[in-house]
């Protein structure tokens, strides 16, 4: 742990935070819950509030508690490990001034036989870390222009992006519109990545490709040249007013959900009526 925060002299310190939660390998552990026992260190390169006095040039604690306490409490995982990584991935998710983390999750009344204190799991992680890029979805569609070469055109820019790696593509679907019933059908695809950006630094990224391939946001749900929304982020959620993870209304897009079953199937999607979506061909 010094080997590698050594660098980082600024740190916050976030002491035996108390949640009730339901993470456990038992039944009797996820039926009836437990207490938990949680301390974070949050380590900064640069920590700017100390010299402006200003809340905006920190990490406010009181949300980073909010946070762990969400998670801690609503996600009745198997196991500590993955949960305090879940916590992990949400902070550095949503803090963007955040350089790298020490986590201790302990139970202080672990179903053990026997005289403890507690029984628990501390990870160190780093935001630079590599298998801590996150899993993402993304849907794109279009259908104004020549469509095909929008979307060929936002996926090479994607693909271009260092920070980003490409893993899959779906095929092509033609779909009706929705909504806004007044404008020409959609193609419409999904593809999978693994990035270090942020939900925030990612959705930047997203938005200036739909600016550069001429999108004008002139009718709400109306034509565009290229729409591309994340609708996944790793087991990220965020509820924003520039973003919603994951995609709220995805469960009501088909043509969301059937290219994502293509080149996703374990994953657990809304059953949908595919009504409306029509295969058009290979990107």
């Amino acid at each position: 742990m010094d080997n590698m925060t050594d660098k980082f002299s600024n740190r916050i310190l976030l002491e035996a935070m108390e949640f009730w939660g339901y993470t456990g390998c038992l039944d009797s552990e996820k039926r009836s819950g437990q207490k938990f026992i949680v301390d974070i260190v949050l380590f900064f390169s640069d920590l700017p509030a100390t010299l402006t006095d200003e809340l905006s040039d920190t990490v406010h604690y009181g949300e980073v508690f909010d946070l762990v306490k969400s998670r801690v409490e609503s996600s009745p995982v198997s196991l500590i490990e993955r949960l305090a990584q879940m916590v992990v991935d949400d902070i550095f998710a949503v803090f963007q001034r955040v350089s790298a983390i020490d986590i201790s999750i302990r139970k202080p009344d672990a179903p053990v036989s026997g005289k403890f204190q507690s029984m628990g799991v501390r990870l160190v992680r780093h935001r630079q870390d590599d298998f801590l890029k996150h899993d993402v979805y993304l849907s794109l569609g279009s259908n104004i222009g020549n469509r095909i070469d929008h979307l060929r055109n936002a996926i090479t820019m994607i693909k271009d992006n260092p920070a980003i790696d490409f893993v899959r593509v779906s095929s092509v679907y033609e779909t009706r519109p929705v909504d806004y019933l007044q404008q020409p059908d959609f193609l419409n695809i999904a593809c999978h990545i693994h990035t270090r950006l942020s939900p925030d630094e990612l959705l930047r990224f997203t938005q200036s490709i739909e600016l550069e391939l001429g999108r004008v946001r002139t009718v709400q749900k109306g034509p565009r040249t290229i729409d591309i929304d994340i609708i996944m982020f790793g087991d990220v959620r965020i509820h924003s007013e520039r973003l919603v993870l994951p995609h709220p209304r995805m469960s009501e897009r088909a043509f969301v959900i059937v290219p994502l079953r293509q080149i996703a199937p374990s994953i657990d999607l809304p059953e949908l009526d595919a009504d409306g979506v029509e295969y058009f061909g290979e990107i």
